[in-house]
């Protein structure tokens, strides 16, 4: 039987203003899956990701990562296990150098400098960002900024990857690259985005988010392909589909 990498029942959430954003939500996530998730702007995507590891707390259900609920005692264990690249990298990058805001994570789980050095070196050949080592992060572009904030994560090693919108603002041969590093990457993967193709190329199976609901679950192509389904909710069939 596949191991729970995540497990979700019955998740509501409403943010301070009273605005709903995830009604009754319940998922599984198998330990080494590829979950992508997609639906229009303001249907929970971002919010359900940032539930995973406790930055935003549910009003009722409960969240378990590999059978650990998101609760406050556990939250140093689960942001050990769930890496959350955010949709804005500046929101992830504080640090003086490229380095620091890399070394930040494997700094602060105690590893030893050079192993610390050794995490952030490999994170950063991962994204192809090993260049900028030194630099400060405020310098540099939208697009390199993403893969910077997505070497952070990748530094500590998590069993769980969570992206929010990873290839927006990417050119071409980055995304490619992070497409095909996706692809490549064995641990569990939950990806929130606009881009089907990202979608239909990484993910085995899709759940479509719309008013704060699941709308739909199933095999990835046999949801991207179904263009009465994507546009009643606001989205198009792949274009890679249509040939």
């Amino acid at each position: 039987m596949a191991v729970k990498a995540v497990e979700i029942r019955n998740l509501s959430f409403s943010y301070p203003d009273g605005t709903k954003a995830l009604e009754e939500i319940s998922l599984d996530v198998s330990e080494g899956e590829s979950l992508g998730i997609i639906g229009p702007n303001g249907a929970g995507k971002s919010t359900l990701l940032l539930q995973l590891n406790g930055i935003l707390r549910s009003n009722s259900g409960s969240i378990k990562i590999f059978d650990f609920e998101v609760k406050e005692e556990n939250l140093a264990l689960i942001r050990k296990e769930v890496g959350l690249v955010f949709q804005d990298p500046d929101n992830q990058l504080f640090m003086p150098t490229v380095f620091d805001d890399v070394g930040f994570g494997p700094v602060n789980m105690g590893l030893p400098k050079n192993k610390v050095e050794e995490a952030v070196h490999q994170a950063l050949e991962e994204v192809d960002m090993l260049e900028l080592l030194q630099k400060n992060a405020n310098h540099l572009s939208f697009g390199e900024k993403k893969r910077i904030s997505l070497a952070t994560v990748l530094a500590m090693q998590p069993k769980i990857l969570a992206l929010d919108e990873p290839t927006s603002n990417l050119d071409p041969k980055h995304r490619r690259g992070l497409l095909d590093f996706l692809k490549k990457l064995k641990i569990t993967k939950i990806i929130a985005s606009h881009d089907l193709e990202l979608v239909l190329e990484v993910s085995s199976r899709v759940i479509l988010l719309d008013k704060n609901k699941i709308a739909a679950a199933g095999e990835t192509l046999k949801i991207l392909s179904n263009e009465f389904l994507l546009t009643t909710h606001n989205l198009e069939v792949p274009a890679s589909l249509l040939k």
